[in-house]
C-alpha cells in the first residue's frame, strides 16, 4: 500500500514539474516574440532627413522635401519614427517668387487645409485666407505695416468676412514694440499689453484690463 501511495506522489509531482515547464516555456516564447516585434527593422524611405536625434542614436521622426528649378520647396513629407507616412505640405509661388498658397495633406493624400497669401511689393503678407478640406472659407487675417515694415494693426475675420477682433502695436524710435492692445469688433478694448527693455536684455510685460487696471506682469 504504502508503495502505490510512493508511486501515485511521484506521478503528481512528476505532472506538475512538467506543467511548470510547459508554462515558463510559453512565457520565453511569448517575450522572445515580443522583442521580435520591438525590434523589426525600420523602414526608412529614401532620401529623408531625420527631424532630430536623441542620445541613444534614434530619430524622432523624418522630413523629405522636393524642390523647384529655382531651389524653392515645392512639397515637404512628414514621416514618424519608424518611416512611416504622416502627412505633407504643398507650396506654390507667384511670379515674384512669393509663397501664395500652402496646402497641407492628410495621410490618404487629400487635402485638409489651405492658406492663400496676398503679399505687398516686399513680400509682406498683407491677407491670408485659411479654407477647409472643401475649399470653403474659414477665417481671413488682414495686416498693416508701418514703413519699417513692422506690423501696425491685424485685422481677424470669420468664414463669412465678419471681423472678430483687432490688435494694434505701438513703437518707439528704436522700432522696439512698446504696446499692444486688443480690440472687439465694435472697437471697444478688450485688454493691453506694454513692453518694456529691462537692463538685463529681458522684456517686462504687463496686461492691462478694459479699464487699465493691471491683470498680470
Amino acid at each position: 500500500m504504502k508503495k502505490l501511495i510512493s508511486l501515485l506522489l511521484i506521478a503528481v509531482l512528476a505532472s506538475c514539474a512538467l506543467a511548470l515547464t510547459a508554462c515558463q516555456s510559453n512565457e520565453k516564447s511569448a517575450a522572445t516574440e515580443a522583442a521580435t516585434v520591438d525590434e523589426a527593422p525600420v523602414s526608412i524611405p529614401d532620401g529623408v532627413t531625420p527631424i532630430s536625434i536623441d542620445a541613444e542614436g534614434n530619430a524622432s521622426g523624418y522630413s523629405k522635401e522636393e524642390r523647384d528649378e529655382n531651389g524653392r520647396v515645392t512639397r515637404r513629407y512628414s514621416y514618424d519614427s519608424k518611416g512611416k507616412f504622416i502627412s505633407s505640405i504643398g507650396y506654390e509661388f507667384d511670379k515674384s517668387g512669393f509663397a501664395s498658397k500652402e496646402i497641407h495633406y492628410a495621410e490618404d493624400g487629400s487635402i485638409e487645409s489651405q492658406s492663400l497669401f496676398e503679399r505687398n511689393d516686399e513680400g509682406l503678407t498683407t491677407k491670408r485666407t485659411e479654407l477647409d478640406g472643401n475649399g470653403k472659407t474659414v477665417g481671413i487675417t488682414v495686416k498693416e505695416y508701418n514703413d519699417h515694415g513692422f506690423e501696425t494693426v491685424i485685422y481677424e475675420y470669420d468664414g463669412d468676412n465678419k471681423l472678430l477682433n483687432y490688435k494694434k502695436y505701438e513703437y518707439n524710435s528704436d522700432d522696439e514694440m512698446t504696446k499692444m492692445t486688443l480690440y472687439k469688433a465694435d472697437d471697444t478694448v478688450e485688454y493691453t499689453v506694454t513692453y518694456e527693455n529691462a537692463e538685463d536684455g529681458s522684456v517686462i510685460e504687463k496686461k492691462y484690463d478694459a479699464d487699465g487696471n493691471l491683470i498680470s506682469k
